[in-house]
């Protein structure tokens, strides 16, 4: 229900994983998974839940990065361009929180369907600064869609310790 998907996504609550993903091309994957979350009943935190006055949603999202135990990140081309820019950007920012505070068994690539290649070769991945390289070396989870849905949201579940 609504009640217990703000409980999950308080600030205050403790939470299994933090998904990051790029509004503008990966809002559908994100609300995906955290659908099948509510399904389990485990405690996320997604962006899309947040205030979106700045210095509040930076407080909580660096929060949420902290104290979850994993940080899943929804790579698509919009948030791999995002990890290029040298301006501020949340993807990269989170990014680079998770990478402070996580291991990097900790933390989950999810490629997205849409997300073309040119993104995920390793020209690309070494061209990032060499300690975002890190998020890269887990082997991803590939999203497929279609028929292969239940298959990615096990795989995804597994990896954050989730028993199917």
């Amino acid at each position: 229900s609504r009640n217990e998907r703000d409980q999950r996504n308080d600030p205050a609550t403790k939470t299994c994983c933090f998904i990051s993903h790029k509004q503008s091309d990966g809002d559908d994957l994100a609300r995906t998974v955290a659908k099948e979350l509510d399904y389990t009943r485990e405690k996320y935190f997604v962006d899309f839940d947040v205030v979106k006055t700045s210095a509040i949603k930076r407080d909580i999202i660096h929060q949420k990065i902290r104290d979850a135990e994993f940080f899943v990140f929804i790579i698509t081309d919009g948030y791999m361009r995002s990890l290029q820019t040298p301006e501020v950007d949340y993807c990269k920012t989170e990014l680079e929180w998770a990478l402070k505070y996580r291991t990097t068994e900790q933390i989950v690539p999810v490629v997205h369907n849409s997300c073309t290649s040119k993104f995920l070769n390793a020209d690309f991945i070494t061209s990032l600064p060499p300690h975002m390289q890190r998020a890269f070396a887990p082997l991803a989870v590939q999203h497929e869609g279609g028929v292969r849905q239940a298959q990615f949201l096990r795989e995804l579940k597994n990896r954050i310790g989730i028993v199917c």
